[in-house]
């Protein structure tokens, strides 16, 4: 249940203890802002927390950027809203810093700061993993590298941007090996941080191990400190006594719990901030009883999904979890991979401070360097903090005034008549767009939302097909931005075409162990050859075969989950993330960058042979199901959609169709194959649909996505 404090105001004099987290914002603010309020008409709070209030009215169409020159550069003109004012403007000023000495870490634009490599003396440190916010959104270049290596023939990939800039995202280029990770070398094939802890699947108790450093590890540090390596398990006191070869537990029921997390692409998070809260909620469905209609085969099982399948809900946390002074009061989340993130602020001071470890009065203390070698020197916790408050709140106040790029061309021929046209706008139609709908509030100023149904508002279909627009909702309605800066110019009563309901939904899940769990249970299935012709015969069995393929982990849980970015989400429940830009950003998607695009096998730890590409498991109606590597940007696109859900059950070669008869005979501990398994994920109909598709028709599904 959503809770809400109304009224509650708190003064810069007089405060009780109680109040002490709410007032050091305004101490940060020297009490400029006034009081610390929970009250909604207080703009200065408003802009602090991040609360938008009700749009009303007519909504203007979004101001959105021309796509060519969309994220090409480092500049306003690439990344702003057009015609904004000097004010927003001047937030994207920049020089590059090898041609043109920086002005001061203070003095420095908000782009000028998140692009530049800041240095020791300026404060990065002790740990650190990047010295620049744009270090962690490093793909565009990668995509540049593997395009150029691929001989330049991937025509999606070419049409990505090629400069790195907040709309890149965090880039991979192999999978992480923790005993690699050096001080000398770092970690190669990702920029992704990991968050590590001990997790009791029992009681649902973690302990992030702060004693140890954690819960976030750093692999850089300065002069001759040492990098905080994850604690090993011989001396972790919640694993003594070893791990049980069956359940991989301690003695304590506990194990070892680890996630990594890659920059997404700050694309229009000051549209998603100025959505009112009840929108949101709105959508929610947590108990599946909302049934939406599609023409697609197989429809859902009633005896496993009340209706669709899908059952999202809201999450919930407040900021003072994540940062000195935050809003104390719980409010709806949006923003990070669970969604838990109630404000832009606290994931800049989570950039900041734990990624290059600058202090500011949001987190005045460096990480503890439990292994360093000079304990004085490089647990470094300077009085002063390195940054200002105020260098933390114009980086956001540029975040939000990215602006979303235009959908292709393709997308609004109409009637469409080019083969590209023809193709996007199918896709369109399977993955649940109502094309007539998004158009309008895409490019009309007169749409008046009272005179249509709240699907219509959001550009959901009637006929839904594969269902993916259910949770990727395309539209929704902006009300008063709470940004000072740009909120009236363009981010409130705007259409924003964010395609998420911002809700959290539950993902597909390998249990953990599983893997030594099924050596030991040694599986077996029926027979595929006894049904060419059929029917099976289920008395005839083999061994089953191990059910992942590939290298690219399709479960989507983990259980790093520290309680200031987990809110209310269970550990394989994620936020669905905005596609807003997808075509122009590219690969590597996924909130880990597990589906990453890599040709020419760069980036692989020192020593060892390049790294090989991504691959998984594809399964289509006319084609089967095959292992297939990523060897394009389709592909990344087509992997990312078929790790929606668990495979898809073993193909009958007399029907050539999946058949869950097949599915190898376990207990429902090792079940990832039936229909009614407890770890597929909510959209398991959705990719029941999707694989009765043909290639051709997938593929109008990834030619839709890479015209957002």
């Amino acid at each position: 249940m959503h809770r809400r404090r109304d009224g509650i105001k708190l003064l810069c004099h007089g405060l009780s203890s109680a109040t002490l987290a709410v007032s050091f914002a305004a101490v940060v603010h020297g009490c400029q802002y006034g009081a610390m309020t929970e009250t909604l008409d207080i703009e200065e709070q408003r802009d602090f927390s991040g609360i938008a209030t009700p749009g009303s009215g007519i909504p203007r169409h979004p101001n959105m950027h021309d796509r060519a020159t969309w994220g090409q550069d480092l500049s306003y003109a690439s990344l702003g809203y057009e015609g904004a004012s000097t004010q927003v403007q001047a937030l994207f000023a920049f020089a590059d810093p090898t041609m043109v000495a920086p002005a001061s870490i203070e003095d420095q634009s908000p782009l000028q700061f998140f692009s530049t490599p800041h240095t020791d003396a300026e404060g990065v440190g002790p740990l650190f993993n990047q010295r620049a916010c744009i270090g962690c959104h490093n793909s565009s270049t990668q995509n540049q590298q593997n395009f150029v290596g691929g001989n330049g023939t991937d025509a999606s990939l070419g049409a990505v941007n090629v400069k790195n800039t907040p709309v890149s995202r965090g880039g991979r280029q192999g999978l992480t090996d923790y005993s690699m990770i050096t001080k000398a070398a770092g970690n190669p094939p990702t920029v992704a941080f990991t968050l590590y802890d001990d997790f009791n699947p029992t009681t649902g108790a973690i302990d992030p191990l702060a004693a140890f450093g954690g819960p976030l590890q750093h692999d850089e540090a300065i002069g001759v400190c040492a990098i905080n390596d994850m604690p090993p398990l011989n001396i972790d006191p919640n694993l003594q006594g070893g791990l049980d070869p069956v359940t991989g537990l301690s003695p304590l029921g506990e194990h070892r719990a680890t996630g990594e997390r890659a920059a997404p692409p700050y694309v229009a998070r000051g549209l998603m901030e100025a959505i009112y809260f009840g929108d949101i909620v709105a959508n929610e469905d947590p108990f599946d009883m909302i049934n939406t209609t599609s023409s697609l085969s197989p429809q859902p099982d009633p005896n496993i999904c009340p209706n669709d399948c899908i059952s999202g809900r809201h999450n919930e946390s407040n900021a003072a979890l994540s940062f000195v002074g935050g809003d104390p009061v719980i409010r709806v989340g949006r923003f990070g991979l669970r969604g838990a993130g109630t404000t832009l602020l606290q994931f800049d001071v989570g950039g900041t401070q734990g990624e290059i470890g600058l202090t500011s009065p949001f987190s005045p203390f460096e990480q503890p360097n439990l292994d360093t070698v000079d304990p004085e020197q490089c647990n470094a916790g300077a009085p002063e903090p390195n940054i200002t408050a105020a260098r933390v709140e114009s980086t956001r106040d540029m975040i939000r005034n990215i602006a979303p790029p235009m959908q292709a061309s393709t997308l609004y021929e109409d009637p469409a008549t080019s083969p590209d046209a023809i193709a996007v706008q199918q896709g369109a139609a399977l993955f649940g767009l109502d094309l007539a709908a998004f158009r309008a509030r895409m490019t009309s100023d007169d749409v008046d939302p009272s005179q249509f149904s709240a699907d219509t508002n959001e550009a959901l279909a009637g006929d839904r097909q594969l269902g993916c627009a259910t949770c990727h909702v395309p539209v929704f309605r902006t009300g008063v931005s709470p940004a000072k800066v740009g909120g009236q110019e363009n981010l409130s009563n705007r259409w924003a075409p964010i395609f998420s309901d911002l809700l959290i939904h539950q993902d597909p899940e390998i249990p953990y162990y599983f893997e030594q769990q099924w050596n030991i249970a040694q599986p077996t299935m029926t027979d595929p050859s006894t049904c060419n012709p059929g029917p099976c015969d289920p008395t005839k069995t083999i061994p089953a075969a191990f059910p992942i393929q590939g290298n690219i982990s399709r479960s989507l849980a983990d259980y790093a989950i520290p309680p200031s970015v987990t809110g209310l989400a269970n550990g394989n429940e994620f936020r669905t993330p905005p596609l807003m830009g997808l075509g122009r950003v590219g690969p590597p998607f996924m909130h880990d960058a597990r589906v990453f695009l890599n040709v020419i096998g760069d980036d692989a730890y020192p020593g060892q042979p390049p790294n090989p590409p991504a691959s998984t498991v594809f399964t289509s109606a006319d084609g089967g199901t095959v292992l297939q590597q990523v060897t394009t940007m389709d592909l990344a696109v087509l992997a990312a959609i078929e790790i929606h859900d668990l495979p898809a059950p073993p193909i009958n070669p007399g029907t050539m169709a999946p058949d869950y008869s097949l599915c190898p005979n376990v207990p429902s501990t090792l079940d990832l194959c039936s229909r009614e398994s407890s770890f597929r994920s909510e959209s398991r109909n959705t990719m029941e649909k999707f694989h009765a598709l043909t290639q051709a028709q997938q593929m109008t599904v990834v030619k839709f996505l890479e015209a957002l």
